[in-house]
């Protein structure tokens, strides 16, 4: 009686492992598939071609365009403290920045609008220049692009963001 109650538990429990699916399922799967499906990061550089729009005395209003790696516009707000009005200082900045991206070596950005939390300093560019750090808040997974040194005309861009 022992023998065959034993050969009936050995393949019970056999069917049941065959059912049993391998690997992470649920919303580790689901993660796991997305991030194997996700474009690499791809580092990213050219110009930023601003034009001064208005102030309202505390914040400083952009538009322009995206030259280089990422092709398209921008809109960019910046909050300045100490307010315009004491320039030209220190200024330390902190804002915000629509990248609408039209063209480029990223086809993965293309359509998008990528949007980023701006935070740098600066002194009158005739001295020592600025550096603005921006951060992806929206429109990719991450990534930070660093713009500094601004020419007359234009601000360099570097850095890298992930689809």
């Amino acid at each position: 009686m022992t023998k065959p109650f034993l050969l009936l538990t050995v393949g019970v429990v056999s069917a049941a492992c065959e059912r049993m699916p391998t690997g992470p399922s649920g919303p580790v799967s689901t993660i796991a598939a997305s991030l194997a499906e996700s474009p690499a990061c791809a580092s990213v550089s050219g110009t930023l071609l601003l034009q001064f729009v208005g102030s309202d005395g505390t914040h400083l209003f952009f538009d322009g365009a995206i030259q280089g790696e990422l092709e398209g516009t921008l809109s960019e707000t910046i909050e300045v403290v100490p307010p315009a009005a004491s320039l030209p200082t220190v200024i330390h900045v902190s804002g915000s920045s629509q990248w609408t991206i039209s063209g480029g070596s990223v086809p993965e950005l293309i359509g998008r609008v990528v949007a980023f939390s701006v935070t740098g300093i600066g002194v009158d560019a005739g001295e020592l220049g600025h550096a603005f750090h921006s951060t992806v808040v929206a429109g990719a997974r991450s990534g930070d692009v660093v713009q500094q040194e601004p020419q007359p005309d234009f601000f360099p861009y570097h850095g890298e963001i992930c689809p």
